[in-house]
């Protein structure tokens, strides 16, 4: 699914490969897109997360419907953030943004989350 999920991205958004994120003790690091969100799905505690992972999908897709110039430097920023407000209405128990920094690896802060979640 996190190939799914990655080719998507990559060829609709025009998105490269790896993502640089900063690690724990503040050092840029280069990450696979796919690798990213593999893990993401697996530190997920949904147990449905295959439908949540395609309304994601259909998020990104209505996102490009409606602005179809647009590209993105992170696939992995819009990822997290679709699979965030997928799992909302599909999953009864709310994560909170600490939560979910943790489990993209704390590769967006949780100021950065609010931030994303909020536009």
């Amino acid at each position: 699914m996190a190939r799914v999920c990655a080719t998507y991205i990559k060829r609709t958004f025009s998105c490269p490969d790896t993502v640089l994120i900063t690690t724990e003790s503040g050092e840029p690091e280069e990450k696979l897109l796919v690798e990213l969100i593999d893990s993401t799905l697996a530190c997920c505690r949904i147990k449905q997360w295959h439908p949540i992972a395609f309304i994601a999908l259909f998020y990104l897709h209505k996102l490009k419907a409606r602005h179809s110039a647009s590209q993105g430097r992170d696939g992995f920023r819009l990822f997290i953030a679709a699979f965030i407000a997928a799992s909302g209405p599909a999953h009864p128990v709310r994560y909170d943004t600490w939560l979910w920094a943790q489990i993209g690896q704390f590769a967006y802060s949780v100021e950065t989350l609010e931030h994303m979640l909020q536009r």
